[in-house]
């Protein structure tokens, strides 16, 4: 066995056989791939686990939007006092 491709052990063949087995294995990856993502989305079609996933993004995204509201408040904040100190 020869070292090529970085640090992945390929026996010996030819630049061409290795590159067509290369793009094999690729494109079977790919293929699962998106078999695996109609998979999901048929699961993700179905009323409840609809439910759950829109309820756990909402559960996700609430402390996420009560960070950005503080950071904004405070960012205001500091923009007012600092506006006001120039005018006064």
């Amino acid at each position: 066995m020869n070292l090529t491709n970085g640090s992945f052990l390929l026996p010996q063949m030819t630049e061409e056989a290795s590159i067509q087995s290369l793009s094999q294995v690729w494109a079977k990856r790919y293929v699962e791939k998106l078999a695996a993502q109609d998979q999901h989305l048929e699961k993700v079609s179905e009323e409840g686990v609809r439910r759950d996933l829109a309820r756990n993004l909402l559960e996700t995204l609430r402390p996420t939007i009560a960070q950005s509201w503080i950071k904004t408040e405070l960012l205001l904040a500091k923009e007012w006092c600092a506006m006001r100190l120039i005018f006064t």
